[in-house]
């Protein structure tokens, strides 16, 4: 049996590609979150330089570790979120918490690594989705609104 695996480049290529459309496109939320995507994704080779990390003996260091950045993004999420007039932001913002989950999750004995890769995964293909709505929606708002200037008001 062949398991197809999406390679983790990918996902890296995916994130920078939602960073750049979102500092092109974007409002202050999708710039904020897609940042700090770009920003997690980056320090991640510091801390485990293999997959083996997920497996061995420091892997509930390394979930704590990732609860911890989680938890951040989940509460920019929250702020972000805080007064916004798009649903895409509470998308993300569930997704995150189930980031959150999942890392806990993970903590449990026996739980296996790829069952906690798959999930992590997941989420983190869905959140850049709904980052990228975000874009195409903050970006079609914009347009309507300068539509409206531009025609003097209706």
């Amino acid at each position: 049996m062949h398991l197809f695996v999406i390679p983790h480049g990918f996902l890296v290529a995916l994130v920078c590609a939602v960073a750049l459309l979102a500092l092109w496109k974007g409002g202050w939320r999708t710039r904020a979150l897609s940042l700090a995507q770009v920003v997690l994704f980056a320090a991640e080779p510091f801390f485990c330089h293999t997959w083996a990390c997920w497996a061995g003996p420091e892997r509930p260091l390394m979930l704590w570790r990732l609860i911890a950045e989680d938890s951040a993004m989940l509460a920019l999420c929250l702020v972000c979120a805080f007064r916004a007039d798009r649903y895409w932001v509470f998308w993300t913002s569930s997704l995150s918490l189930l980031c959150v989950i999942t890392d806990a999750m993970g903590l449990m004995p026996g739980l296996t690594s790829w069952a906690f890769a798959s999930a992590a995964v997941v989420w983190g293909y869905l959140t850049e989705v709904t980052i990228a709505m975000g874009v195409w929606s903050e970006a079609r708002a914009g347009a309507a609104q300068r539509r409206f200037l531009t025609d003097g008001g209706g």
